[in-house]
């Protein structure tokens, strides 16, 4: 998946202060992977496609130009080193029919600790799955949220206010490995953590 970070810098034109600019800069992500973005107007639109590439809209026309990444760094640096961190989705998987965590799961738990505690307010969801083995509708329910409450208990636990934590649970509807039913598939058992 591409990732991008648009900036939109808005500047009061001098005067009246009635007309306003603004400038997109389309930044590249950690991984150095570029998305796209499309900006428009009044008179038209044009896609961003290729790193420090920008467009300035105000008036009646769309001025694309390019910067750099040391630009960027002296004009927005202030506002980018004050973003929260990116989101972040960690796995945990299961042992068949229970809430046990598997052992390379609960070493995991420590981890993913660690990053949610780096945040200054952290916003977790903790979605608990199963496989196809059993009863797909009231138990297999059931058994995800128990194992989505299992992992949000270890959390608040550790620290993490219970507030920040919200659970779901989805059963067997959302696989990650299809499979028919009443197939034993460990990758189906896990609960997915995003930490915000």
């Amino acid at each position: 998946m591409k990732r991008l970070i648009v900036m939109i810098a808005a500047i009061a034109a001098t005067g009246c202060g009635s007309l306003r600019h603004d400038e997109v800069i389309l930044l590249p992500g950690k991984d150095g992977k570029v998305g796209s973005v499309v900006v428009s107007n009044s008179s038209g639109e044009v896609v961003l496609d290729k790193a420090y590439s920008s467009a300035k809209t105000g008036g009646s026309a769309i001025v694309v130009g390019a910067t750099s990444a040391e630009e960027v760094g002296r004009t927005y640096g202030d506002a980018l080193a004050a973003q929260p961190p990116r989101p972040a989705s960690y796995t945990v998987h299961f042992e068949t029919g229970s809430d046990q965590l598997t052992g390379e799961s609960r070493r995991a738990i420590e981890g993913i600790l660690a990053d949610i505690a780096g945040r200054p307010s952290p916003e977790v969801v903790v979605i608990g799955h199963t496989d196809t083995v059993g009863r797909a509708g009231i138990r297999n329910d059931e058994l995800s949220r128990q194992r989505a409450e299992v992992v949000r208990a270890m959390l608040v636990k550790q620290g993490i206010p219970a507030a920040s934590v919200s659970v779901e649970g989805r059963g067997s509807r959302e696989l990650l490995v299809p499979t028919a039913v009443n197939v034993d598939e460990p990758r189906n058992r896990r609960v997915e953590i995003t930490v915000r």
